[in-house]
Parts: structure tokens; sequence; C-alpha cells
């Protein structure tokens, strides 16, 4: 799994906030046009921690998202395993 990159612009918010697709994929990476679903699947990205019920997206899918705080935890776990 790759490091995510938090843009700084995140650096203000608090640990709730929610990250969709499009941001995720972006600190994990990839391009926007990559299916998230494959990198979650194949262990790239992790899974997403809550499941939007309060509604649909727009083509009828339930909406997944992370929490910035989830990534924030990620990201020092994993330079933390890099610096033993």
């Amino acid at each position: 799994m790759k490091i995510p990159v938090i843009p700084d612009a995140f650096d203000g918010l608090p640990n709730s906030t929610k990250l969709y697709t499009r941001e995720v994929l972006n600190m994990f990476g990839y391009s926007r046009n990559y299916t998230i679903s494959v990198a979650v699947e194949s262990g790239s990205i992790p899974q997403p921690k809550q499941l939007n019920e309060s509604g649909n997206n727009f083509f009828g899918g339930r909406m997944h998202y992370w929490t910035l705080g989830s990534i924030r935890r990620l990201r020092i776990k994993m330079l933390e395993e890099l610096d033993k």
C-alpha cells in the first residue's frame, strides 16, 4: 500500500471530515479515473470506514467514504513502520 499524501488544504480540518472517492484516490496517487473498488479489493487503498445510509448517489449506488482521521492515522502508522 502506498503512503497517502495529504494535501496542505486538509491541515486545519477535523478528523471527522468525510473524504470521498476522488480525494482518496488522489491521496494514494491514483488518477480520478481509476476504479476505487479495484484498489480497495487489492489492498492498495483501505476499506471505507463508513457507509452513507442516508441516501444514494446520483446513479443509485451507496456512497462510501473515509474519514480524514483514518487516513491521517494510517499515514502515521506507515511512516513509523518505515522508521523501524
